[in-house]
């Protein structure tokens, strides 16, 4: 944040811009990107983080507000903060940068990565969960066994009244084996993340090197310090999401 006196007086001289400006390191976002991806995208339960690009763009826009005649200066810097934001992700998740991303989109790019690896990622990761298993109920389930193809317990049969549900919702652990063990291309997951345009969007200049769902999404599946919790997550949301689109077929 800018200091009051120097936000009512301007920001005017070479040492004013320096100062404020070297707050913006690039070792200082590299770490502080890195650490809170690390540290805190697993979060089954917690709210979402705030998204770290989106508060640097408010501070950039806050300091171009009150220097004078140093907006170059500022928004070289801001392109830098983004860009490094964006290798900084790459990094940990072994993606690439294959195409030079133009200025007016490197922001964008950097919220929405952000977002979808590090502010949101568990929450948009366990909504990928319950949404795959909707759309594609019916191949799951035919990759169950036999015997867990019928429901099992009472109390399904009293949360549906479609059979499949009450199989996928029994064998939850087993499906999220299966979901698990998926070859899931990055634009396909990105979709699933956040829609087919942010999909689109990222794959333009960023591309998968290292298998994205194997390493970094479903090991939260079979790692046993997250997979019970997970697998409760996932099926709150599965039964959220199913229960209430009954609802409204009901109603219509």
């Amino acid at each position: 944040m800018l200091d009051n006196s120097v936000a009512m007086a301007g920001l005017n001289t070479d040492y004013e811009i320096a100062t404020i400006l070297s707050n913006f390191s690039d070792d200082f976002i590299r770490d502080t990107i890195a650490s809170t991806i690390n540290e805190y995208r697993y979060k089954p339960f917690g709210l979402r983080a705030p998204n770290y690009p989106e508060i640097l763009e408010n501070q950039f826009t806050n300091i171009k507000l009150h220097s004078t005649g140093y907006d170059d200066v500022i928004e070289e810097k801001r392109l830098d903060t983004f860009s490094m934001i964006i290798s900084t992700i790459c990094e940990i998740f072994n993606l690439s940068i294959v195409q030079e991303v133009p200025d007016q989109h490197i922001y964008s790019l950097a919220h929405s990565m952000y977002m979808i690896f590090g502010s949101e990622f568990t929450d948009r990761f366990i909504n990928f969960c319950a949404t795959y298993i909707i759309n594609n109920a019916e191949s799951l389930i035919m990759a169950l066994s036999p015997e867990d193809r019928v429901p099992k317990t009472p109390y399904t049969k009293k949360m549906y009244t479609d059979q499949n549900a009450m199989i996928i919702f029994d064998n939850m652990d087993k499906i999220i084996g299966i979901i698990a063990g998926l070859d899931i291309p990055m634009h396909q997951l990105l979709a699933y993340l956040a829609d087919e345009n942010i999909a689109n969007f990222i794959c333009e200049y960023i591309a998968d090197i290292n298998d994205l769902y194997k390493y970094h999404f479903a090991s939260f599946l079979v790692n046993p310090a997250t997979r019970t919790d997970m697998l409760t997550s996932i099926k709150l949301r599965y039964a959220n999401i199913t229960i209430e689109n009954n609802r409204i077929l009901e109603t219509t």
